[in-house]
């Protein structure tokens, strides 16, 4: 899908710019996906997108609350199940998740304090058994990623993975 490719890219030049993506650049893209669906099969096909549109929000949730997700990321998850099926969808996210871990542990062992930044996640963790669900502390933002990219990255993966089977 070369339109999704579009705006998933614009979304990562944006969140690299301002460290946003526009509310703006989403709706547009909600909007372009529910005439693209209905342009191919109809209401039928819009209401189909209705769970792919709600299941990140649904999922994402908790890590939105603990600090580990922006909302434009789970925004941009829904915009993806606007214009994919469920199954797209979920290989996606676990494709973004993927290259995220990557990611992060590269910028980890970058960065000068690894040791306290790898602390700071066993005891957020520590809390999180405790039932503590509190706000993760606030990392340098020299380990910080651009998790739009990893969106676009788990994008072109599940592509590739639907094209080679």
């Amino acid at each position: 899908m070369i339109i999704l490719f579009a705006f998933l890219t614009i979304a990562v030049v944006q969140d690299f710019k301002t460290l946003k993506v526009s509310n703006r650049l989403i709706l547009i893209g909600m909007i372009v996906a529910v005439f693209y669906r209905f342009f191919s099969n109809g209401l039928e096909e819009v209401l189909k997108m209705i769970p792919n549109l709600i299941f990140p929000i649904a999922v994402l949730y908790l890590l939105y609350l603990a600090g580990a997700l922006g909302a434009g990321d789970i925004k941009l998850f829904s915009l993806v199940g606007c214009f994919t099926n469920f199954k797209e969808l979920a290989y996606c996210m676990g494709f973004a998740f993927f290259w995220g871990a990557i990611a992060s542990l590269i910028k980890l062992i970058q960065s000068k304090g690894v040791r306290q930044n790898i602390n700071n996640g066993v005891l957020y963790l520590i809390n999180i058994v405790r039932g503590y669900y509190g706000e993760y502390p606030e990392a340098d933002n020299s380990i910080k990623i651009h998790f739009s990219l990893e969106i676009l990255l788990g994008y072109i993966s599940m592509v590739l993975l639907k094209v080679m089977r």
